[in-house]
């Protein structure tokens, strides 16, 4: 790796050379020598610059960063991210420097024509020289002539070669370059369209012809898809030639029209400046990408969005007609930026904030009804963000508010009462309107769509009844193209997270095809939903609690054997021991239709089924269980008492036993529960179970430990609450009850043993 030296103005920010040298004090030989072993030895690539002494390492200069990468000895300082990281020797990182070795690490690090060996001071490769083609390399460039402010060109795509040296863009491999020379200093505007085809081509500006990472940061715009325009905005430009590239995907050849604009301005762009700003424009129905290169910004810094921008800059975007605009932010390869929209200059009311930081590739900055007019659009690189470049997609929409996705209508719900909850008839009407998607369930027709903010998570219920009488379907999902609930007239669920949600009516009225959207939104009800789940119930053995599946609960999907419930909900549980849990429903209501299920967390399925008496053997700590109701006619609270039990305390929780082996048991702490035939009012009894898997005499022996103790023993088939006793014995004190019964066939058979709270012996065997 060889060594670069190399001598900068230090007064001039973002300089590209000077012919003289520094007067900065440099280190000696000795110790840069001594430096550059160290960096070498480490893989890195060593740079001296003013007041700087540079090892760069990461993925595009060929080594591996991790998140335990130390930079080397001698390097303490560091800068950048796992793409490239600057390890410095000083603490002072000058921005031209910076920009000036990341030039030299392009993504694609084998790409040809790139600036140069890396490590070394060669021209950059412009390629053949033998017979160029116009406007194709880099030898023979097209011209952009200035008339009166304004350059422009045509051109085609038709019969130039791929190259994929050329263009910043991977999948742009056919380009064309256009020389430009500023004589003055100002802000200058170049924009790309194509007249046929699928794509604008894309965009890029440079100073130096061949070399595909640009020292300008945000001059490269990708192509995307017509209708629309491809802008790079390069703010405080410097007087000298620039190389504008255009280029498309090999396989979408076409004419294409370029045009530049220009505008002089001394020294930098004033903050918060509102004259003479640069402007692009965003036309109706189309898309515009959109580059700004704000390297002639550097120390125009101030607060934006809440960040301490170093560089900020401004620019105006004329929207040419009302409609529906939508503002992307593109992070492109820096560390983020922040923007902000203003519906005026100079005014804060209606504007809008936002930023994109590392990890993200694309954030929403707003989607919003827009008039036609100037708008102002600010940007500025967040702290330690050296690259003053930004990347975004400007979208518009002529369509009728409502029509699709690209320009929903806005359910304005932030009116709310003192409880929070939002509740609205809306007059609406289809008429205009057309069948955009297809309905998921019930009518199909024409469609209407409206976003949906919730803040926090919310129970939410929707209807559209028609004023003629006719069905309507109404469709509640997450995402505007996705499938989510769909009911005939209107949907219903508890419990959605915070977040952008659609409603789309869809109906086959005739005209006027008026309808009313009835909107109620509320908090999310504690324990209605997985969002909001609540306060763990903590439950001990003989301490029983009251919990309600409420009216007011609605349908959050939370059972995964009843799906569609009509209502719903989650209690928590912190089990302090082990046992069975009974539930039973207090006063007159009856069981059918409701649904219990015990799962490790509210997000997890489990065990789920009727309500027919408990859950048996749970184990001590937090679990959940899920109460619903399939009964949409049930009205009122159903109160449901849930109680920690021992286990086998009670017919649903019957423990199974091996046979032809002894049980000890006890029967201390238990209460009586079932009435036997062959014995009166017993003080406490048990349930145990056993299966046959063929024909067999089975003999039951229940011994008792204390020779006081007296004992009864009887078997159940069949399910609890509808069993059928086969069998019963009981013994005097201190005697064993016995029980043969003759061939029993072959299933699951239920043991209770009864008598004084002792201890046991149970013995089951077959023959």
């Amino acid at each position: 790796m060889g060594r670069w030296q190399a001598w900068w103005c230090v007064g001039v920010v973002w300089a590209v050379g000077c012919s003289s040298p520094s007067t900065e004090p440099q280190e000696s030989d000795a110790g840069v020598d001594g430096l550059q072993a160290t960096c070498e030895a480490a893989g890195g690539d060593f740079y001296v610059r003013p007041s700087a002494t540079l090892c760069v390492f990461g993925e595009r200069q060929g080594t591996s960063v991790g998140a335990e990468f130390a930079c080397p000895e001698g390097f303490p300082n560091r800068l950048g991210d796992a793409g490239l990281l600057f390890c410095n020797a000083s603490d002072v990182f000058l921005m031209e420097t910076l920009i000036e070795i990341d030039a030299r690490y392009p993504e694609c690090v084998d790409c040809e024509g790139d600036a140069g060996d890396v490590g070394g001071d060669a021209d950059a490769d412009v390629g053949d020289t033998e017979e160029p083609e116009r406007f194709a390399s880099c030898a023979m460039p097209g011209e952009l002539v200035w008339v009166d402010g304004v350059a422009e060109a045509e051109g085609s795509f038709v019969g130039t070669p791929p190259d994929e040296s050329l263009s910043c863009d991977a999948n742009a491999t056919v380009g064309h370059v256009y020389a430009l020379t500023l004589e003055e200093p100002g802000d200058l505007v170049v924009e790309v369209e194509a007249d046929e085809g699928t794509f604008v081509p894309a965009l890029s500006v440079r100073t130096v012809c061949g070399q595909r990472a640009s020292l300008l940061p945000g001059s490269c715009v990708g192509h995307r898809a017509r209708p629309g325009q491809n802008a790079a905005v390069l703010l405080s430009a410097e007087a000298t030639t620039y190389y504008v590239w255009v280029a498309t995907p090999a396989a979408e050849t076409g004419t294409y029209r370029l045009r530049a604009s220009f505008s002089e301005r001394e020294g930098a762009q004033p903050l918060e400046s509102c004259e003479g700003l640069p402007a692009v424009t965003l036309r109706e129905g189309e898309r515009l990408g959109l580059g700004v290169s704000a390297r002639g910004q550097f120390e125009v810094g101030g607060t934006l969005c809440e960040h301490e921008a170093t560089s900020r800059a401004e620019l105006h975007v004329d929207v040419q007609a009302d409609g529906y605009w939508t503002v992307d932010l593109l992070r492109g390869e820096g560390q983020g930026f922040a923007a902000r929209t203003r519906q005026v200059c100079g005014s804060a009311e209606g504007e809008v904030c936002g930023d994109i930081i590392v990890g993200e590739r694309r954030r929403n900055l707003l989607q919003a009804e827009v008039d036609a007019g100037i708008k102002t659009l600010s940007l500025g690189n967040l702290p330690n963000s050296s690259l003053p470049g930004y990347g975004l997609e400007l979208r518009h929409s002529a369509e009728t508010a409502g029509e699709s996705c690209d320009r929903p209508e806005v359910l304005d719900v932030s009116t709310r009462d003192e409880a929070g909850v939002f509740e609205a008839v809306i007059a609406s009407s289809l008429l205009s309107y057309d069948d955009n998607a297809a309905a998921p369930c019930g009518i199909n027709g024409r469609d209407r769509v409206w976003e949906l903010e919730l803040e926090e998570a919310s129970d939410v219920r929707v209807e559209a009844l028609s004023a003629s009488g006719d069905p309507l379907s109404v469709t509640l999902t997450a995402g505007c193209d996705a499938p989510g609930y769909c009911a005939v007239e209107g949907v219903e669920r508890a419990g959605l997270e915070a977040g952008t949600y659609y409603v789309r009516v869809d109906g086959d009225l005739d005209d006027p095809a008026a309808f009313d959207l009835a909107v109620s939104i509320r908090p999310a009800l504690i324990g209605g939903s997985c969002a909001a789940p609540g306060e763990p119930v903590v439950l001990s053995r003989g301490e029983p609690v009251v919990v309600s599946l409420r009216e007011d609960d609605g349908p959050s999907g939370l059972l995964s054997c009843a799906s569609e419930a009509a209502r719903d909900r989650v209690v928590p549980l912190n089990l302090v021991e082990g046992g069975d849990l009974a539930l039973s429903v207090t006063g007159e209501v009856s069981l059918e239709g409701l649904v219990v299920e015990h799962a490790s967390s509210c997000e997890e399925s489990g065990s789920c089924g009727a309500m027919d008496g408990g859950i048996a053997a749970l184990e001590a700590g937090d679990q959940v269980i899920k109460l619903g109701s399939t009964d949409a006619a049930q009205e009122g609270d159903v109160e449901v008492e849930l109680k920690l039990l021992n286990p086998g305390e009670r017919c649903f929780g019957a423990q199974p036993l091996a046979l032809n082996q002894d049980h000890a048991l006890t029967l201390q702490g238990y209460q009586a529960d079932a009435a036997p035939s062959c014995a009166g009012a017993l003080q406490a009894d048990r349930a145990f179970s056993f299966e046959l898997d063929a024909t067999s005499t089975v003999i039951l022996a229940l011994t008792p430990a204390d020779v006081e103790d007296g004992a009864a023993l009887w078997v159940e088939r069949d399910v609890c609450g509808q069993s059928q006793e086969l069998s019963c014995d009981a013994a005097d004190a201190g005697q064993p009850a016995t029980l043969v019964l003759g061939a029993l066939q072959p299933g699951i058979y239920r043991v209770w043993v009864g008598g004084d709270p002792g201890d046991y012996t149970l013995n089951i065997s077959t023959n």
